[in-house]
């Protein structure tokens, strides 16, 4: 696997949400407007990630891939 390709079945948390990544090694989350989070992921054979991010009142999140 080459750094930067997506990798499926990652296993992401934020809050008491939970999905695995898809083909594309991303997810789509319901997140409310104006809250502070943490994504954490993991996966058999990689080190585990996380990180912090806040959404606006008025942000469209985009979603997030990790790599």
């Amino acid at each position: 696997r080459d750094a930067g390709d997506p990798v499926e079945g990652v296993h992401i948390t934020v809050g008491r949400q939970h999905q695995l990544t898809g083909a594309s090694g991303s997810v789509t989350l319901q997140l409310a407007p104006g809250g502070s989070y943490t994504a954490r992921a993991t996966a058999p054979g990689y080190v585990p990630a996380s990180i912090s991010f806040m959404v606006a009142e008025s942000t469209k999140v985009k979603p997030l891939v990790p790599r």
